[in-house]
């Protein structure tokens, strides 16, 4: 089997609306940011392990 790590996006309900996979690299660019499905680019702290959204 292998391992994926995916983006969602949810409604105020927490339901799941969209997902995309990352690709298998994607902890060499996270923290300069990938893009997001509106627009917004999506951050990730790994000292932290804290995900931020800026639009």
């Amino acid at each position: 089997s292998k391992d994926h790590h995916i983006l969602g996006y949810a409604d105020e309900s927490g339901e799941i609306v969209k997902m995309k996979v990352l690709p298998n690299d994607f902890r060499d660019y996270i923290e300069k940011g990938i893009s997001g499905f509106y627009g917004e680019t999506v951050r990730y702290d790994s000292s932290t392990g804290n995900v931020s959204v800026v639009k």
